[in-house]
């Protein structure tokens, strides 16, 4: 599965539906079988993201993948990052 491609498509309708707003809040996804973090970039719009924005971390909380700059916030979305 596609974990970047798939947040990128619900972030683009969470912000649709105003359920976040463009630049505030983040949305996350943990595949268990990799360790790998899925999230959302900081102070981007959720609506013009693509799958490569999407930032990619492993279980230290590197980044490894994506162009978008992770989310300062990284604590409450994977349970083991920095605030």
């Amino acid at each position: 599965m596609d974990y970047a491609q798939q947040l990128a498509f619900f972030a683009n309708i969470l912000e649709q539906k105003r359920l976040v707003t463009a630049l505030e809040g983040n949305a996350s996804i943990i595949d268990r079988e990799t360790g790998l973090t899925y999230i959302t970039p900081s102070g981007r719009m959720k609506l013009l993201l693509q799958r490569e924005d999407i930032s990619v971390m492993d279980e230290s909380g590197a980044q490894i993948g994506g162009r978008g700059k992770r989310s300062s916030c990284t604590r409450p979305s994977t349970g083991r990052g920095r605030m």
